[in-house]
């Protein structure tokens, strides 16, 4: 297991939450297991290894992709994604 997989796992059970890591590009790197509540977006992203394109494009309308610091992100009915923290 890489030292990336280790920190996201451990993260995931410190907070009690799903964690993935996903590049500037919106390409994950890695992610903890999601047991319940895998919304449509991180379920495409997991199995796609990638955000799907119209995400990625709502995301950097938000500033996501800049952002030194996180940025909260409100849920997007019209792409059937929760909330989120980025």
């Amino acid at each position: 297991m890489d030292e990336l997989q280790i920190l996201v796992d451990a993260l995931a059970s410190a907070i009690a939450r799903p964690v993935d890591v996903d590049d500037r590009h919106f390409r994950v790197l890695s992610y903890s297991s999601h047991t319940e509540g895998v919304d449509r977006v991180r379920l495409a992203s997991i199995l796609q290894r990638e955000a799907p394109a119209e995400v990625t494009s709502w995301l950097e309308s938000l500033g996501v992709r800049e952002a030194e610091r996180h940025v909260r992100v409100p849920a997007n009915p019209t792409f059937g994604m929760a909330a989120r923290v980025c």
